[in-house]
């Protein structure tokens, strides 16, 4: 079901996982919206990895604010989970295993550094072996990290703005959007403001045109096997 014609607060291009995030809040501020999105299956917040990690990068750099962010984002993913009726969010041990000698090194030289010790150590015994990685060089065990199940959960928003009648399931451009007035139009609808959230086609948003976008484009392989088992809470990474 599309939402119906009139006048609403914001209209949100795009329904990607900050476009989804920043329609849940306005909702929950009260405020009216129309979400106005194309379901692409290939977009990247549908088949993102959906790992939250608190040390990243080949220097092992802790995450920006990770103290402050990982409980927000473990209680914020939780709530969300309880609206939507699903489970999406499971906290998660990565081992990550060094792909150079040189990331060895960088390790050694920072493995003693105590803001990084609250969350990384060294892999425990036979943890090399286990998981069956060539070459053996190693790793560590990085704790309190998590995955969001990205897909599930934005379809799951989505059922839930189609089933309130605020959800436009079309793909548009932002030449169709008539500023003026103190308001925005598009075809038989109105709102005070919009708010793009089109990730990669923002380089081609003329509002937004004149900022340096460098595109990342990524790549996902699926690979199963039944001899090769993981636990649940356990997530395997080597970059």
């Amino acid at each position: 079901m599309n939402a119906a014609p009139g006048k609403v607060d914001y209209f949100v291009a795009g329904q990607g996982l900050a476009g989804s995030l920043v329609a849940r809040a306005l909702l929950r501020r009260g405020r009216k919206v129309v979400v106005i999105d194309a379901s692409d299956p290939s977009a990247s917040s549908r088949v993102a990895a959906g790992l939250i990690n608190p040390v990243t990068g080949q220097k092992f750099v802790r995450t920006w604010r990770a103290d402050t962010l990982l409980p927000f984002a473990r209680d914020y993913y939780r709530t969300w989970e309880a609206e939507l009726g699903i489970r999406v969010y499971s906290e998660k041990t990565i081992w990550r295993f060094f792909d150079s000698e040189k990331e060895a090194e960088i390790w050694q030289q920072k493995r003693d550094d105590p803001k990084l010790a609250v969350y990384a150590a060294a892999l425990p015994e036979g943890a090399s072996e286990r998981s069956g990685l060539r070459p053996q060089l190693g790793g560590i065990r990085v704790r309190d990290a998590a995955h969001v199940d990205t897909k599930n959960l934005l379809e799951a928003f989505r059922e839930q703005l189609r089933r309130l009648g605020l959800l436009v399931e079309e793909r548009v451009s932002a030449e169709e959007f008539q500023v003026g007035g103190g308001h925005v139009s598009w075809r038989d609808r109105t709102a005070r403001k919009i708010v793009f959230c089109e990730g990669h086609a923002a380089s081609s948003n003329p509002y937004f045109s004149w900022i340096p976008f460098r595109p990342a484009k990524g790549q996902v392989l699926t690979v199963r096997d039944p001899d090769f088992a993981v636990p649940d809470d356990l997530v395997m990474n080597r970059s």
